[in-house]
């Protein structure tokens, strides 16, 4: 590992989206999707995709924490930044 993971992630304003996006994942809605419906930066378009990080440096540090400690494939709970709240999706390390 190059100590670098890529993830996407749904950024949203308020805790009651990221609730309502929440919802439609657990009822089997894709992440891409809903990263394009929802998400408010401009990562939307490609699905939420992010591309590849390292821990420190690079992210905001609440959102890399949050990120590193998911396995590859899992979304994290809704994580509260300066930005809003992002719903994170690991997908490779």
């Amino acid at each position: 590992g190059s100590g670098k993971i890529r993830a996407s992630h749904i950024l949203v304003a308020d805790k009651k989206t990221a609730e309502e996006v929440e919802k439609k994942l657990k009822k089997g809605e894709k992440f891409e999707d809903l990263a394009k419906e929802y998400s408010t930066d401009s990562s939307a378009s490609k699905g939420g995709d992010l591309g590849w990080f390292a821990k420190e440096g690079q992210m905001d540090e609440t959102f890399s924490k949050a990120a590193f400690k998911l396995k590859t494939g899992e979304v994290s709970d809704p994580v509260k930044t300066q930005y809003g709240y992002h719903i994170i999706k690991k997908t490779e390390e």
